[in-house]
């Protein structure tokens, strides 16, 4: 993923969180002046919508830690709607909800996850020497390269 790509998935990360915190921050109640489908439908799919987008803006962290944040970023706020501090009620069935949106996101993430690595598994073996009219797996490969190595005086290279 390049560099671009990652800013511009945190720029719609950020278009996001700047919607949802109107909404949660808005003590007036104008947002609700807003005509916007009903408030179960805004949880699922600000939920959704976050956790896609944080997908992509944070690539190096595995897409179930982000979806455990965004559910206990909606949990908090939840709490904070309890005790009054925020616009809105607390209702448990916004966080089931909201948890209901994170796993609609959460199924093309992991399922493009699983294909990816799947596609690198299978390079992995390609690039894999032969030895001795035996196949030999990418680990073991990579092993007997850096034995081979570690005997001579070459310093070791890692292509990464």
């Amino acid at each position: 993923m390049t560099r671009d790509s990652i800013w511009a998935a945190r720029g719609a990360l950020a278009l996001v969180t700047t919607f949802g915190g109107f909404a949660v921050v808005d003590l007036q109640h104008r947002f609700a002046q807003i005509p916007l489908p009903g408030d179960r439908y805004l949880h699922g799919g600000l939920s959704y919508a976050l956790t896609l987008a944080l997908a992509p803006a944070f690539p190096t962290i595995a897409p179930w830690r982000l979806a455990l944040g965004v559910l206990a970023a909606g949990g908090g706020l939840e709490v904070l709607q309890g005790f009054g501090l925020l616009g809105g009620d607390a209702e448990i069935l916004d966080l089931v909800v909201d948890g209901v949106g994170i796993l609609l996101a959460l199924c093309p993430l992991l399922i493009g996850g699983a294909l990816r690595a799947q596609e690198d598994l299978q390079l992995l073996r390609s690039a894999a020497p032969r030895g001795r009219g035996m196949d030999m797996g990418g680990e073991q490969a990579y092993s007997a390269r850096c034995k081979g190595r570690a005997d001579s005086e070459e310093p070791l290279e890692i292509n990464r």
